[in-house]
């Protein structure tokens, strides 16, 4: 699978990974993971990403920086990106450099020069699991418990469609090479702090029921973080609130950013929510997905619920 991969990272020495712009525990803990891989074959690496890591994944103590066009690269891994815009300043290094994709969202366009792209796939941090062998990289702890970190994160902990059989096998894989579940767990899901927990309450105050329930939609402000004392990172898992309401089909969350909206989409029934956020230049998978909108909160959050009702009733 990743022959292709083995060339071009033996004929290059400082190697780029790129994450996503506002980073996940898949994407962070994959290129964390295949950074410390890749370093053990003798490579100078840089991680990448525009945005900083949410305090929720400092514990994997994973120093990244936005690209700039000073910067001498050999050869730039896109992890876990859909589409080089998703990847932000990194993606100007498509056509100048060679690259590499390694993702497993459905909408991705294979952007790269060489692409490994599976919507099997849980998370890309099995693909990077399979990477890492394939490579002949020695394992350790470390690496074992970022993937799983970002395996837990995209599977809901192992609660979503997407963990099936192959997601498990790759976590008690992991598991073997020295990841520990429980001590993982507690610091992803059992640490958040009074911050976020002020600003959850906040968002919650502002959850609205379309469709006869069926459409379910809340939203955080700059405002809001201010007041709560909260970070950008603290509302990652926020849209879930909306999507484990009883008869919700697809949840909307949306956040003030700067130039825009950024927004979450989930789905609980059959609706693509990655054909939703295509609608509006963003992608990611059937069953969860992102956009970025020009416009003001109320104003996305708008179009996007009246776009969400739209797929429910046609």
């Amino acid at each position: 699978m990743f022959e292709k991969l083995s060339v071009l990272v033996k004929n290059a020495q400082r190697i780029c990974l790129a994450a996503h712009v506002s980073p996940d525990g898949d994407a962070l803990g994959s290129c964390a993971a295949l950074g410390l891989g890749l370093v053990k074959l003798g490579k100078e690496v840089t991680l990448l990403c525009d945005d900083p890591v949410p305090p929720r994944y400092a514990f994997l103590d994973v120093q990244t920086r936005p690209y700039d066009a000073a910067m001498k690269v050999d050869l730039c891994i896109y992890v876990d990106c859909s589409d080089a815009g998703r990847a932000g300043k990194a993606g100007a290094l498509v056509g100048k450099v060679p690259t590499f994709c390694i993702d497993h969202h459905g909408t991705n366009p294979a952007f790269a020069d060489e692409n490994v792209i599976d919507p099997a796939m849980a998370a890309t941090a099995q693909l990077i699991l399979i990477a890492v062998d394939e490579l002949g990289i020695p394992w350790d702890a470390r690496m074992a418990s970022c993937l799983y970190v970002g395996l837990s994160t995209d599977s809901g902990n192992f609660s979503f469609g997407n963990c099936d059989a192959k997601a498990l096998c790759a976590a008690s894989y992991l598991v073997e090479k020295g990841a520990r579940p429980a001590e993982l767990c507690d610091k992803l899901y059992g640490n958040r702090p009074l911050s976020a927990v002020r600003l959850l309450g906040l968002g919650l105050s502002t959850l609205k029921m379309s469709l006869g329930g069926k459409v379910a939609s809340l939203h955080v402000t700059r405002a809001m973080l201010t007041e709560a004392g909260a970070r950008d990172g603290d509302t990652e898992d926020m849209v879930n609130y909306a999507a484990d309401l009883e008869g919700v089909e697809i949840a909307v969350f949306v956040k003030e950013a700067e130039g825009g909206t950024k927004a979450s989409l989930r789905s609980r029934g059959e609706a693509d929510v990655s054909k939703l956020a295509s609608y509006f230049g963003g992608g990611g998978h059937a069953k969860a997905s992102g956009c970025f909108l020009k416009l003001g909160v109320a104003e996305a959050e708008a179009v996007l619920v009246k776009k969400a009702c739209e797929m429910l009733t046609q």
